[in-house]
């Protein structure tokens, strides 16, 4: 079976798109099919095979249809958001008759409304139009979440049957807690081994990190010298935004304790994480949906979290059922929160052991890769 994988962005770029559909990728092929990756043409991004799987730029939609016809494929599985990517990829597959899934991991036109990237009316129902577009035409749809399942079925009025749950997972040969590494990431950034990591990782963007600064930091570093770590992507995108993050630092007089670093390859981060001691997750209002991948590569690490979320959201009932950490709506009571937990820090880890087992036993790459290996088979008339 010849599948094509379509997403924003491929080796050498990264991120959490990235991980889940070379995952994808590379699962699909160890089980004997052929699995190729489709990205958008950027200059000076270019390669043509990553960990043994090809990589096929293209440049607009014609190139892409022309992409699917010359290599045959069974069926494509794209990536959203953006939806950019999704619909040409759906339309290709009507016109040439190939089976198609598109794979939800926010809602576009939503999630950028809910950030405020949307400044029009008539940017956003564009916006929406091709996004539902996407989600008509496609034969299966893919979600991270019931929680997104629900959202995305009510707002674009979907049957729920044309839904399948292929969660987030991390990868545990990649995400694993080694002490020795933790220490060595420890001495390389001038932390003491006996104080307190605070760890943040992923996109600087449309996250409450300067918030968490600003109502967390002085304190935290002032009664446990406590010492806080950013491994984040760094690009030109970015810079403004670390810009902003490193001046809060310095007015509130922590610099010594505060580690911006990055970008950092995926094979990599696992030493940072040993080095911490608690993972943050801060979701500013409006985003219910996001469910952040980061979860699972914190606890895969034995890091409990301290999230700030909207309440009733998908990482609140993730947090609900299962108690790997705390979870707040307000700034307010996360400080106060995380000055307790601080206090009692040993008490508190016992919560990222226990979330490892959880993870083990629900959330890993190869769970997910295989439900939706199983789906493609269904689609395509198979066992």
């Amino acid at each position: 079976m010849k599948i094509g994988i379509v997403v924003g962005f491929a080796p050498p770029e990264f991120g959490a798109a990235v991980m889940r559909t070379l995952s994808f990728a590379k699962y699909f092929k160890e089980r004997g099919n052929d699995a190729i990756i489709f990205a958008p043409d950027r200059a000076g991004k270019y390669r043509q095979y990553y960990e043994g799987i090809k990589i096929v730029r293209y440049r607009g939609f014609w190139h892409l249809l022309n992409i699917f016809r010359n290599h045959k494929l069974d069926i494509v599985v794209a990536s959203t958001p953006p939806s950019t990517i999704t619909f040409p990829s759906v339309l290709a597959c009507k016109i040439l008759g190939i089976p198609v899934i598109v794979d939800i991991r926010d809602p576009w036109s939503y999630a950028e409304a809910s950030l405020g990237i949307v400044s029009t009316k008539i940017a956003y129902k564009k916006k929406y139009f091709i996004e539902k577009f996407s989600y008509k035409y496609a034969d299966k749809l893919f979600v991270v979440s019931p929680y997104l399942r629900n959202m995305i079925s009510s707002n674009f009025n979907i049957s729920l049957q044309k839904f399948s749950i292929v969660m987030n997972g991390t990868e545990l040969d990649k995400f694993r807690r080694v002490e020795d590494e933790g220490a060595k990431v420890r001495d390389a950034l001038g932390i003491p081994q006996e104080n307190p990591v605070i760890i943040y990782t992923g996109i600087l963007g449309g996250k409450e990190l300067d918030k968490f600064l600003e109502s967390c930091g002085k304190e935290i570093v002032e009664k446990f010298d406590c010492h806080i770590i950013f491994a984040v992507i760094l690009d030109r995108w970015s810079q403004p935004i670390a810009k902003d993050l490193r001046s809060i630092v310095e007015k509130s007089g922590f610099q010594e304790n505060f580690h911006m670093v990055g970008p950092i390859h995926a094979s990599e981060m696992y030493k940072y994480l040993s080095a911490s001691d608690i993972g943050i997750n801060p979701l500013p209002e409006g985003i219910d949906y996001c469910f952040p991948v980061k979860t699972f590569d914190y606890l895969a690490c034995e890091i409990p979290i301290a999230c700030k979320a909207p309440k009733d959201g998908a990482l609140h009932r993730f947090m609900q059922e299962y108690d790997v950490g705390f979870f707040t709506d307000s700034w307010f009571d996360f400080k106060e929160k995380l000055l307790d937990v601080l206090d009692d820090l040993n008490a508190f880890k016992e919560k990222g052991i226990y979330g490892k087992k959880i993870v083990k036993e629900k959330f890993t790459r190869e769970k997910a890769n295989e439900i939706a290996l199983k789906e493609i088979h269904k689609l395509l008339g198979g066992n």
